[in-house]
């Protein structure tokens, strides 16, 4: 709301960022989502670079609805997250299948997040987005988080599952227990 105002103002930097938004190819409702069973990374067949895509048109859509009140956004967001919904089964790949995992599930779930309150997004839709979320990233971040690939304890402790890899796996998983209401997922986090 508080964007929203200062975008119809034309207050700086609020305004300039607006035209920027507007200007995105993932703020078009002319973007066309390309949903996939599974999401690889670091194999043949990587496809995460394009669900990272699309979650970023589905809160860039949201976001500009959130901002302009216009429904064409939102609707078209929607059609973007109900395909993903849909479509998605897992994440795979080799050890990179975590970066996947907790950056494209994050994405996922903030972008969610931000359509939620949209009246148009029917709520067995919602459900069902929520559920790819809990069924394909959660157990992928939870997966990282306490086995780290089964590196951790054969290396004594150390390994190069830190910084970037736990904390968006972490991300993940927190914005996941927001988004679908999940307490414990949050707390896990």
């Amino acid at each position: 709301r508080r964007m929203a105002e200062r975008v119809a103002t034309g207050d700086e930097p609020w305004a300039t960022g607006f035209q920027l938004l507007l200007e995105s190819p993932y703020a078009s409702t002319d973007w066309q989502p390309r949903p996939v069973e599974t999401i690889i990374r670091g194999i043949a067949g990587s496809n995460y670079t394009r669900s990272q895509q699309d979650a970023q048109a589905i809160y860039s859509l949201a976001l500009l609805w959130h901002i302009t009140g216009e429904t064409q956004y939102a609707d078209h967001a929607v059609t973007i997250a109900n395909a993903w919904a849909r479509t998605l089964r897992g994440v795979d790949g080799n050890s990179n299948l975590s970066l996947g995992a907790g950056i494209c599930g994050y994405l996922f779930a903030v972008a969610g997040d931000l359509l939620s309150p949209y009246p148009g997004w029917a709520e067995a839709d919602r459900q069902a987005y929520c559920d790819m979320m809990m069924r394909v990233f959660y157990p992928a971040n939870h997966d990282l988080l306490w086995r780290h690939h089964d590196t951790f304890w054969r290396s004594g402790g150390n390994t190069h599952y830190r910084l970037n890899w736990d904390t968006c796996n972490m991300l993940s998983m927190a914005a996941i227990g927001v988004l679908c209401d999940n307490r414990a997922v949050y707390e896990q986090a």
